[in-house]
């Protein structure tokens, strides 16, 4: 969008709002209610008070001259939040953010993954509970038999969550999602699997800035356990990309991070001592 007619938004698409909306509009502005606006190419996206404490999303976008709004209000026409996004745009106040592109997960045909599942594990699972048969889940499903579907791509977890972060999306869930992901991983005894999850995770909030939160504390917490338990019984090539991985971290100054320092220094002992064992027996053999 061209910063020579932002001036005029207000008079050019103020048409599209009465009168009654576009003063609630302003006291919101003025009120500080628009708590984040972003850019992103021509759309902006922006977080706005509500009532009762509660937040909406509102969506401008700007196309061949013309506008786009949308508001995740119950209001059945163009809203205050809406008028007050609007107030934001013109006076500049935003942030211009740049996303990563988006990665869509890896799928194959559901049957031809059905035939790499044990039928006994498939009879458990829908004997154990009849309702997965009458009333098929299939992300339930998908959660259950993880290992039997395809990988993912270290981007897929990676630019998804960066993504997630900067649009200021409940990211918390899908790092639980992710956390779960690379647990059953660890179960299944697929530990590289595992480690891309966790690598994706961490590095998607080094590099968004979200490391030191009392969410990130509790959330590297628990990578931590399946950082510890995937370096205990990964083997030579995969302890050299985590130690890698770790001297990346260390090398970038990241210990300037209280959370990080704490996440690197005791797992990165563990792994050098793996390794000095580890060129010991070779030297002997």
């Amino acid at each position: 969008m061209n910063r020579k007619y932002k001036p005029n938004l207000i008079r050019k698409y103020g048409k599209y709002f009465n009168e009654t909306i576009k003063q609630r509009g302003r006291e919101y502005y003025k009120n500080n209610k628009v708590i984040i606006c972003q850019k992103i190419n021509n759309k902006y996206i922006a977080k706005v008070s509500g009532s009762n404490y509660n937040y909406h999303k509102v969506t401008i976008d700007f196309i061949d001259g013309d506008i786009n709004m949308s508001c995740t209000c119950p209001c059945a026409f163009n809203c205050k939040h809406e008028y007050a996004t609007l107030i934001t745009i013109k006076n500049h106040e935003y942030q211009i953010i740049h996303l990563k592109p988006k990665i869509n997960r890896q799928k194959e045909p559901l049957s031809k993954t059905i035939k790499k599942i044990p039928a006994k594990e498939l009879k458990e699972y829908f004997c154990k509970d009849i309702s997965n048969l009458i009333d098929f889940d299939k992300e339930k499903f998908e959660t259950k038999f993880i290992n039997y579907f395809p990988n993912q791509s270290y981007n897929y977890y990676y630019n998804n969550l960066y993504n997630s972060i900067l649009l200021k999306d409940d990211y918390i869930i899908i790092i639980r999602k992710y956390n779960a992901e690379a647990m059953i991983k660890i179960n299944a005894y697929k530990y590289r699997e595992s480690f891309i999850i966790i690598k994706a995770i961490v590095n998607a909030l080094i590099d968004t800035g979200n490391l030191d939160s009392p969410e990130t504390l509790k959330i590297l917490s628990t990578i931590r356990v399946l950082q510890y338990v995937i370096i205990k019984n990964a083997g030579p090539d995969l302890i050299k990309d985590i130690k890698n991985w770790f001297k990346y971290i260390i090398g970038n100054k990241f210990f300037n991070s209280f959370v990080l320092d704490l996440f690197v220094s005791s797992e990165y002992a563990i792994i050098k001592n793996k390794s000095q064992k580890a060129k010991k027996t070779y030297s002997l053999n």
